[in-house]
C-alpha cells in the first residue's frame, strides 16, 4: 500500500496511512513523513502493529520528535490526547498580551529562563513556548502582573480552537514534535 498522508480536522496533526514500520522506510517515504510532522507538529501513523521500541525511538530520532506513544500503552484510563498548536497560539495571541511576552524571558518550573517566544530551530517560525514544564512566572514584570500574563498565556494556547484532540484508534502511533506542541491528557 502506497503511504497516503492527510491533514487532520483542527489546528494541526496529520495522519499517514499505509506505512509499515516493520520493515525498512524508503527515502522517499521518510522525506514525505518528515515533511508532514515539521508541517503540521502532530503525525498519527495509523494500523501499527504491537512496536518494536526500538525502530519508533530511531524514527521519532529522525524526526525530531520530542514525544510518541502507541495505542498499546494508553490505559483504559488515560483518555484521548490534546494536543495545543503552539505556532497558531503566537498568531493569534492579542497585541496586549504579544507585547508582553515579546523579548521577554519565561522562568519555567525546571529552573531553566528562556526567550518565551522562540523560532522553530527547522521551520523558523514563531512560537508561544509555554511548554516542556510550566512557566512560572515572566522575566521583568512583577510578580503579579507575571501571574496574570502566565495564566492568560496558557489558557490562550490550550483554547479550544489551538487543540487537536486525539481519539485512540487500535494501532494508533503518535508523534509530536514538543517544540511547537503541548500535550495533554483528558
Amino acid at each position: 500500500m502506497a503511504l497516503v498522508i492527510r491533514s487532520l480536522p483542527g489546528p494541526l496533526g496529520a495522519e499517514a496511512i499505509g506505512l509499515d514500520l516493520g520493515a525498512e522506510l524508503d527515502d522517499v517515504a521518510f522525506w514525505r513523513l518528515r515533511g508532514a510532522f515539521l508541517d503540521h507538529g502532530v503525525v498519527v501513523l495509523r494500523d501499527q502493529p504491537a512496536p518494536d521500541a526500538q525502530a519508533i525511538a530511531d524514527l521519532a530520532a529522525r524526526l525530531g520528535a520530542g514525544g510518541y506513544r502507541h495505542a498499546g500503552d494508553v490505559g483504559a484510563d488515560d483518555g484521548d490526547a490534546l494536543f495545543a498548536n503552539l505556532y497558531r497560539a503566537y498568531a493569534t495571541l492579542p497585541s496586549t498580551l504579544r507585547q508582553a511576552v515579546d523579548g521577554r524571558d519565561g522562568i519555567y518550573s525546571c529552573g531553566a529562563q528562556g526567550p518565551l517566544v522562540r523560532l522553530h530551530p527547522e521551520t523558523r517560525r514563531k512560537v508561544l513556548f509555554v511548554g516542556r514544564g510550566p512557566v512560572l512566572r515572566i522575566a521583568g514584570l512583577a510578580e503579579s502582573q507575571s501571574d496574570r500574563v502566565v495564566a492568560e498565556l496558557i489558557a490562550h494556547a490550550t483554547a479550544p480552537d489551538n487543540l487537536y484532540r486525539h481519539r485512540w484508534r487500535d494501532g494508533d502511533l503518535v508523534l509530536w514534535d514538543d517544540r511547537c506542541t503541548i500535550l495533554r491528557t483528558s
